[in-house]
C-alpha cells in the first residue's frame, strides 16, 4: 500500500492562455521564490525567455484571463479569489476549462506516487477565512484544491485526493503553529490509514512538500520524518520552465532519507541499551533490517544498503549474546559467539568466575533500573554460585559427586573435617542422615554451602581472620534472600520502599536476621565487598568489573561495541 501526503501552492497551478498566436501554460501566480529562476530563464529559447519576463506574464494574466474571469484589467486579483471564480467557471463549464488548466507540478507528484501504486493522496489546504480576515489570506488553497479535485476525475486517473485542512486560526507561516498542525494531521491519516500498525513490506509514504508557506514545507518534511514511517519517499517536482509552459507534469526526483532515518533507529537502539534491553534493541534493528530490504530500488546506493546490512547482522548476534547471558541462556549464546567470531566474549564466559560475576552485574543492573522482583532472585543466585565457586577452589572438587548439582560423597569426607561440617550442619540432622544413607547428602541451600565452606576453612587451617568477613557478609545479606518470596508476593507490590517498610518491622518485632541485614541501600555496595573479601581470601586479584564505579562486565563490552560500530556506520 503507498500513499501521497503533499503540500500545494498556488504555483501548481497553470491556466492556458493564447499569446501571439500560440498556446501556453502560465501559473496564476509568479514562480519568483523558486531558486534559480534566473539561471533557468537565460537557458530558455528566446521566444520563451520572453515568457517568464516576470511584468509580461503578470500582464497576460491580468488581461487576457481576468478579462475571461470578468476581473478587471490589471486589477491583482488575490491567489484565493482568483481561484474561487475560475473554480465556478470550471464547474459551469468544464468541456471548456478542463484542457485549459493544467496542475502541472504537483501532476507530477501524483502521477510518480501512481507509478507505486499510490491511489489516495492527502492534501494539506489552508483556508484562513476569520473573523478578522472575513475575505481569507491571499494565497489560501481552499479552492485550488477543489480545481485540482475536479480535474483529476475529469481525467479519469485512478487517484483519489483528500483535504486536509489545516486550522484556519492559526498563522501558516509559523513554523511551532504548522509543527503542531502537521503533527496532528499526520496522526490522524496514520491511524485511518494504519500505517506502522500491521507487518506490510509494501507499506510506503511518499511525501511532496513543494508548495504553501516555509513554515508549511519544514513542517510536513519534519513531521513525515519524525512519524517513523517504515519506508519513506520523498518526492521533488523538479522545476521545468519549458515543460510548464506547454502544460506538462513535473518530472520528480526522489529523494529518501534512509540515511536520516537509520541515525533515528541508532538513537533509539542507544536508549534502550541505556536500561540493557537487548531484546528491545533486537526488534527495533530487525524491523529496520527488514526496511531497508524492501526499500525502493534506484533511489539509493545498493553498496550502502548491503554495508548497512552487513553492520546490522553483526550487531544483532552481539546483541542476542547479551539477550542470553542477560536470561543466564549460556548455551544458546555460544551458539551466537561461534557465528560471529567472538573471542573475547568467549574467553570472558570460560573464565571460572563468569557465574558469579554475570550474576553480581545483574544484581547491579536490576537495582538501577528499580526491578526488585527481578533483583531478589539474582542475588540470591549470586550468593550461591560465590559459595559454589569458593567449595570448588577449596576443595578441588574431590568430595562431590560427579555430575550432581554439590552433593557430597561422604565417603570422601575426612573424619575430622566431617565432625566439624557436622557441628555446623546441625548433629541431630547428621545423624538422621547418617542412620539412613540412601542418598548423597545434598548441599542444596546456601547456609548448607556456607557450613561446608566454613569447615573447609577450619578442617584446612585457613586464616579464620580473613574467613570471618566472607561470613560476615553473607549474613547481612541472608535476610533478603530468605524473605525473597514473601516481598515479590505482598499485596502491596514490589520497590525499594517496600523493602525498607518490611525489615524495618521485622528489627521493631526484634528478628535477629532482619537486625543483622545491611539496609536495602547498601546492597550492592555488601555484595561487592564480598567478592573483595573471597579475592583476598583466595589470594585472587580484584576484579576490575566490581564496585558502585565500574563497568558492567560483558554487558558493557557488548554495549560499548554496538554503539561503536553503529555510529561507524552513521
Amino acid at each position: 500500500m503507498a500513499i501521497l501526503l503533499a503540500n500545494i501552492g498556488t504555483s501548481d497551478l497553470a491556466v492556458q492562455i493564447p499569446i501571439n498566436g500560440e498556446n501556453y501554460y502560465l501559473p496564476i501566480d509568479y514562480l519568483q521564490a523558486e531558486a534559480n529562476i534566473s539561471r533557468k530563464i537565460a537557458l530558455l529559447r528566446s521566444e520563451l525567455q520572453e515568457l517568464w519576463d516576470y511584468k509580461k506574464q503578470r500582464s497576460y494574466i491580468e488581461t487576457i484571463l481576468y478579462n475571461e474571469l470578468g476581473f478587471r484589467a490589471n486589477e491583482k486579483q488575490t491567489s484565493r479569489y482568483l481561484t474561487e471564480v475560475l473554480l465556478k467557471e470550471y464547474q459551469s463549464k468544464p468541456d471548456y476549462w478542463y484542457p485549459r488548466i493544467k496542475p502541472v507540478r504537483i501532476l507530477g507528484s501524483i502521477e510518480k506516487a501512481m507509478s507505486f501504486g499510490a491511489k489516495t493522496g492527502y492534501i494539506f489546504v489552508t483556508n484562513q477565512q476569520t473573523e478578522v480576515k472575513p475575505d481569507g489570506e491571499e494565497k489560501d488553497t481552499f479552492y485550488l484544491f477543489k480545481i485540482l479535485e475536479k480535474w483529476l476525475q475529469d481525467a479519469k486517473l485512478d487517484f483519489h485526493v483528500e483535504p486536509v485542512l489545516l486550522d484556519g486560526n492559526v498563522n501558516a507561516n509559523e513554523l511551532e503553529s504548522m509543527l503542531k498542525c502537521y503533527y496532528e494531521a499526520i496522526s490522524k491519516i496514520s491511524k485511518a490509514e494504519k500505517l506502522n500498525q500491521v507487518k506490510d513490506d509494501n507499506e510506503l509514504v511518499l511525501v511532496s512538500i513543494k508548495g504553501g508557506t516555509e513554515a508549511m514545507k519544514t513542517a510536513l518534511q519534519i513531521q513525515a520524518i519524525d512519524a517513523g514511517f517504515k519506508k519513506l519517499v520523498f518526492l521533488d517536482p523538479e522545476l521545468s520552465l519549458e515543460r510548464i509552459l506547454y502544460g506538462q507534469a513535473s518530472e520528480c526526483r526522489l529523494t529518501l532519507y534512509w540515511r536520516h532515518l537509520q541515525s533515528q533507529k541508532y538513537r533509539t537502539v542507544g536508549q534502550l541499551l541505556d536500561r540493557w534491553d537487548f531484546d528491545g534493541a533486537i526488534q527495533v534493528l530487525t524491523d529496520w533490517q527488514s526496511t531497508l530490504t524492501s526499500l525502493p530500488t534506484g533511489i539509493v546506493d545498493d553498496c550502502d544498503i548491503s554495508q548497512s546490512q552487513d553492520v546490522i547482522k553483526s550487531v544483532i548476534q552481539l546483541l542476542e549474546i547479551g539477550s542470553c547471558l542477560f536470561n543466564l541462556d549460556t548455551e544458546r549464546a555460544k551458539i551466537f559467539i561461534t557465528e560471529g567470531s567472538w573471542t573475547k566474549i568467549e574467553n570472558d564466559i570460560n573464565y571460572p568466575q563468569y557465574k558469579w560475576l554475570n550474576l553480581y552485574t545483574l544484581c547491579r543492573i536490576h537495582w538501577q533500573l528499580n526491578q526488585v522482583a527481578t533483583f531478589l532472585p539474582r542475588l540470591s543466585s549470586f550468593v550461591e554460585e560465590l559459595l559454589n565457586y569458593l567449595m570448588l577452589q577449596l576443595s578441588e572438587g574431590k568430595y562431590f559427586l560427579k555430575n550432581e548439582d554439590f552433593k557430597l560423597d561422604v565417603n570422601q569426607l575426612e573424619p575430622e573435617l566431617f565432625n566439624v561440617f557436622a557441628k555446623l550442619e546441625g548433629q541431630k540432622k547428621i545423624e538422621e542422615y547418617t542412620e539412613n544413607f540412601t542418598e548423597p547428602y545434598w548441599l542444596r541451600y546456601i547456609y548448607n554451602k556456607l557450613h561446608f565452606v566454613e569447615a573447609l576453612v577450619k578442617f584446612q587451617a585457613r586464616d579464620l581472620e580473613v574467613w570471618k568477613p566472607i561470613k560476615s557478609s553473607v549474613k547481612k545479606l541472608n535476610y533478603w534472600i530468605e524473605i525473597r518470596n514473601d516481598i515479590i508476593h505482598r499485596a502491596t507490590g514490589v520497590s525499594k520502599d517496600g523493602m525498607v517498610e518490611l525489615r524495618s518491622k521485622d528489627c521493631q518485632d526484634g528478628k535477629k536476621i532482619a537486625i543483622a541485614a545491611c539496609a536495602p541501600e547498601d546492597i550492592t555496595a555488601e555484595i561487592a565487598n564480598l567478592i573483595d573479601c573471597v579475592s583476598t581470601f583466595l589470594n585472587e586479584p580484584t576484579k576490575p568489573c566490581v564496585g558502585e564505579n565500574s563497568q558492567y562486565y560483558i554487558y558493557s563490552e557488548i554495549r560499548d561495541s554496538v554503539l561503536t560500530k553503529l555510529n561507524e556506520n552513521l
